[in-house]
């Protein structure tokens, strides 16, 4: 479904902005994506 894709980057972008790790970003930072702490 679309909708939830959308809503996953929605809710990535947000988390960036206000600086706060949702799971999405912790498991892609786990694999070695950018900004991973």
């Amino acid at each position: 479904m679309q909708l939830q894709a959308y809503l996953v980057l929605f809710f990535a972008l947000v988390a960036s902005v206000i600086g706060a790790p949702n799971p999405e970003e912790v498991e892609a930072r786990e694999g070695g994506g950018p900004g991973g702490w």
